[in-house]
């Protein structure tokens, strides 16, 4: 799979393009008119402050205040400041999708995990990292139970690292660097895990210097790099996407100012490097030489804010297959936090929907369960990531098990239901109202708030239609006129409106 920004864009990350069609006339104007002090810097940039300090809506870098739409180690910068670092202008270490160090210069540690590949047959579940055959079933016909769900394949390479990058500073700060990686070429000699992919390129000293070349590639590879920044009290995040090629191990820091171009800077890097590939410092530069600024995309370049809209750690099987017993590895969002994008992403104005209590098959009502945990985000998590939690929808490599089996096929709201009929009995109601809340949040029974203030009410919906107390048009109620249901998750058939894995 490519993931050039032409394949990248029809997904989740739009640029500044797409949502602002006047291009850079209008981004000019919105400028002007919403940040008078920004455009006046753009103009004459002021000098920073002792700890880097800048005006609104800009971040100190090269020694200046720039806007933090354009310029990366500006809103790096900036991040630092507005997410509470101890020390802002200190730099932060190289990423990896391996180990990560703090800004205080200690040794690293191995902070990073990967995903749990795993493939249920019969009942029996097999692991992807323990035998070589699964992996001829899984990339077969197989599938496999916990796809990458963003892109809707089995990635067995994908690792993800959390740490807190201000360890000793501020300790709610956590960074998460996303390591994709699309290849389903299997390896040789056989290793999944990152670990001994390593050992199999340092224990081939003596091969040629192509299969060396094969080996170190085969560790290091990957097809993308995000890193997220977040405040888990204040719930400010900041989103930063590496640009092509991406080098798992060494990723330059998005506040890294280094001048590249310099025969010592160069010297420097290329000793930092943790494991030496087997070319030397003048082969494949665009690889291992470089700094923030041609190492990122333009802060403005994706809205990662229209797949993270209900806070900024996204959680599905595959993600929590890295988890250790009941601990998360990656935070979660919690329905009470504020959640405040920084930069360019906080122009985007997501919403929250709610739902008033439901009414239950018996009559009584229920506070709504979708939303008992996380808020529920108006863009994706009302959409796609809705329809994959309910198991409704599912991504391409999913395997035949998971569609089927209840613990596999649904993972929102968590449940203990074995059949479908007993997973429907018990969430059926809320799933009804939220996915209808969700699409029409001006009707009655829903509300919208606003992700800054999520315990606030909202605005309570006031169409005549109701999404908590319909007489029509609902799960199990008789369809409404023209044979029409409340919302895309129901199907008028027979007379009745029924979720799309009912008939």
């Amino acid at each position: 799979m490519d993931l050039s920004q032409e394949t990248i864009l029809p997904k989740c990350v739009p640029n500044r393009a797409i949502l602002q069609p006047s291009g850079e006339v209008f981004a000019v104007i919105s400028a002007l008119l919403l940040s008078p002090a920004l455009a006046f810097a753009a103009l004459a940039p002021d000098a920073c402050g002792p700890k880097g300090e800048c005006g609104p809506g800009l971040g100190c870098s090269a020694g200046v205040c720039k806007d933090i739409e354009t310029d990366v180690v500006a809103y790096a910068s900036y991040c630092k400041h507005e997410l509470g670092f101890a020390h802002p202008e200190a730099k932060l270490p190289y990423l990896s999708c391996y180990d990560s160090g703090d800004m205080r210069g200690g040794p690293r540690s191995p902070t990073g995990r990967q995903v749990d590949v795993k493939l249920t047959v019969a009942g029996g579940t097999m692991h992807l990292k323990d035998a070589e055959h699964v992996w001829d079933q899984v990339f077969g016909a197989g599938g496999c139970d916990d796809p990458n769900y963003l892109y809707g394949y089995c990635d067995p390479y994908y690792r993800l690292n959390v740490w807190k990058p201000d360890a000793g500073g501020n300790e709610s700060i956590v960074a998460a660097l996303h390591c994709r990686n699309d290849s389903d070429e299997k390896p040789s000699p056989y290793a999944v895990l990152a670990a001994d992919r390593l050992k199999a390129y340092t224990d081939a000293a003596g091969a040629s210097s192509s299969e060396r070349t094969r080996l170190f590639d085969q560790w290091n590879g990957t097809s993308e790099i995000v890193l997220i920044l977040a405040n888990t009290d204040s719930g400010k995040a900041c989103f930063f996407h590496a640009a092509r090629p991406y080098w798992g191990s060494h990723v330059p820091a998005p506040d890294d100012e280094r001048d590249i171009a310099t025969p010592a800077a160069r010297a420097a890097l290329w000793a930092e490097l943790p494991v030496k590939p087997p070319f030397g410092p003048e082969q494949r530069q665009d690889q291992w030489l470089r700094n923030a600024q041609n190492g990122y995309y333009s802060p403005d370049y994706m809205v990662c804010t229209g797949c993270h809209d209900s806070g900024p750690f996204l959680h599905d099987p595959f993600i929590d297959s890295m988890n250790d017993g009941s601990q998360f590895f990656l935070p979660q969002d919690k329905r009470t936090r504020p959640y405040l994008p920084l930069g360019y992403q906080a122009h985007v104005g997501y919403t929250y929907i709610k739902t008033d209590p439901v009414k239950m098959g018996d009559g009584t009502t229920q506070p709504q369960r979708c939303t008992s945990c996380h808020s529920m985000g108006s863009e994706h998590a009302c959409s796609s990531w809705f329809d994959r939690a309910v198991g409704w929808d599912f991504p391409s490599e999913a395997s035949t098990e998971s569609r089927s089996t209840q613990s596999l096929a649904r993972y929102m709201a968590p449940h203990n239901a074995t059949t479908r009929d007993e997973f429907y009995k018990d969430l059926g109601p809320h799933i009804d109202a939220m996915k209808c809340c969700c699409e029409h949040p001006g009707w009655n029974g829903c509300r919208t708030v606003p992700r800054a203030t999520p315990a606030a009410a909202g605005i309570s919906g006031t169409d005549s239609r109701s999404c908590v107390a319909s007489a029509s048009g609902g799960w199990h109620q008789p369809c409404a006129a023209d044979s029409e249901c409340n919302h895309s998750g129901l199907t008028c058939n027979a007379g009745s409106c029924k979720f799309p894995d009912e008939f």
